[in-house]
């Protein structure tokens, strides 16, 4: 008999450990965020816009070509002496980020503004 008390005994204490656990509050996994994955911006587009001597304002559409074209553009450009060429990175941007106006070429700014800016913010937006 002595043994059915342990027995008994020992349910008891198993059922008041269960109830014991389950009163006390759940606790919650950490929620781990997958990684997030980085978007391209290949084809991504931005609008400048060069305000003219006149008073009008031109505007030119960028697109980023993607990093392969963006390095052939600078690696290009590159002189011997390791500065950049001007000329070279203003004829091919234009041919491979500038969009619209489609064509543009050095010559454009024979008669209008912003070749610098122009050029300035290219090399910002494939930065």
């Amino acid at each position: 008999m002595e043994d059915y008390i342990m027995a008994e005994e020992a349910q008891v204490q198993a059922v008041e450990q269960v109830a014991a656990v389950e009163a006390q509050p759940a606790v919650q996994a950490p929620v781990v965020e997958a990684p997030k994955k980085k978007v391209s911006r290949f084809g991504e587009q931005k609008v400048i816009e060069i305000k003219q001597e006149d008073g009008s304002v031109e505007k030119f559409t960028l697109q980023y070509p993607g990093i392969r074209a963006v390095l052939d553009i600078y690696d290009n450009a590159q002189m011997a002496n390791g500065n950049l060429s001007r000329t070279a990175f203003a004829d091919q941007a234009f041919a491979e980020v500038v969009v619209d106006p489609v064509k543009l070429d050095l010559d454009y700014f024979d008669e209008h503004d912003g070749f610098n800016e122009l050029l300035d913010q290219i090399a910002e937006f494939l930065a």
